[in-house]
């Protein structure tokens, strides 16, 4: 695989999970007197974060020619992973705590967005089958 190819594929995953990390990293900012709207976001903001990474690893290992049921199985793997190493980050920034609910949520947006990618990828693959290409 060229390089550039390679870097199309893994750049944007190594981008977002810095990202991630650069996030994680910064101390607890919340604000006094609206915590569920902020924590509602909050947690919108983990199931988005991780499906998008999903996402992106999906694309790669996809891209690299892998079948669709190792895709989701590895992709789903990676992210849980990253996730719970994450949230043992969170525990050395100030204010931060590692939380087990937060690696669940992690790992629910990176499922339901891989159960997307893994799907529409079987759909389009039938398609091709069922049309002789």
């Amino acid at each position: 695989m060229k390089f550039s190819r390679w870097l199309s594929l893994w750049g944007p995953v190594i981008l977002w999970a810095g990202v991630i990390f650069f996030i994680s990293a910064l101390p607890d900012q919340r604000t006094v007197g609206s915590e569920l709207p902020e924590l509602m976001i909050r947690k919108f903001a983990h199931l988005f974060e991780y499906g998008l990474l999903a996402y992106l690893l999906a694309r790669a290992l996809a891209g690299t020619g892998w079948p669709v049921q190792r895709v989701l199985w590895v992709g789903l793997l990676l992210c849980v992973l990253y996730a719970a190493s994450d949230e043992w980050h969170q525990t050395f920034v100030p204010g931060r705590y590692g939380k087990v609910r937060d690696v669940a949520l992690d790992s629910l947006g990176a499922a339901l967005v891989l159960s997307v990618f893994v799907r529409f990828r079987m759909s389009r693959t039938s398609e091709g089958t069922k049309t002789g290409q």
